[in-house]
């Protein structure tokens, strides 16, 4: 019985898993002879958040930089030489991309999507897919009142052999999922 709940909750990621990235297309590109990235999306009006760090050594650090959201577009004219992540996020997909800074120009070095796992419920029973293949990912469930109701660290095939059981709980409960220094939010209702 246990394999077969297993099997039902896994179920819909085999339907889903050719449309796990999104639709809404996020592209980061240098403008041509000037230190500045454009942001584009193929959707009109299109929300998405973005951050940026520094690289030193194995330290990420947040920087700072103007970004005008109006024309979508990263200035790094002033950002001092080095390399730096820059992170998109939208529509639960998170997209690094690595970037060089260096007196004459700005380049796109790596580029690495990180999609959001996939939760999937059947009565009171909650199951995780990853996407990919990771370790150290931190899953935490919270009730309505924001009191932690389970909390532990998985790698991700274990995470997708685990199906987490709330008989005795009622209302929203929020899910964390953290991993690769990214944090995913889901909220389910039981």
């Amino acid at each position: 019985m246990k394999k077969f709940t297993f099997f039902l909750l896994m179920l819909p990621n085999l339907f889903f898993a050719n449309d796990i990235i999104s639709d809404d297309k996020l592209e980061v590109t240098v403008v041509t002879n000037t230190k500045t990235l454009f942001i584009n999306s193929s959707t009109q009006g299109f929300d998405f958040s973005i951050e940026i760090f520094q690289l030193s050594g194995k330290e990420k650090n947040r920087v700072t930089t103007r970004f005008n959201k109006k024309s979508n577009t990263l200035d790094l004219s002033e950002t001092p030489t080095g390399n730096y992540i820059i992170t998109t996020y939208s529509n639960k997909l998170y997209v690094d991309y690595l970037v060089s800074v260096s007196p004459e120009k700005v380049s796109i070095i790596d580029k690495k999507a990180i999609q959001n796992p996939v939760l999937n419920r059947l009565d009171n029973k909650i199951s995780i897919a990853m996407v990919s293949k990771k370790s150290n990912i931190h899953v935490r469930f919270e009730n309505f009142k924001g009191e932690v109701i389970y909390s532990d660290y998985f790698t991700s095939e274990e995470l997708n052999n685990k199906i987490f059981n709330f008989k005795k709980r009622y209302g929203r409960i929020t899910g964390f999922i953290k991993y690769d220094d990214k944090k995913f939010i889901n909220e389910i209702v039981l």
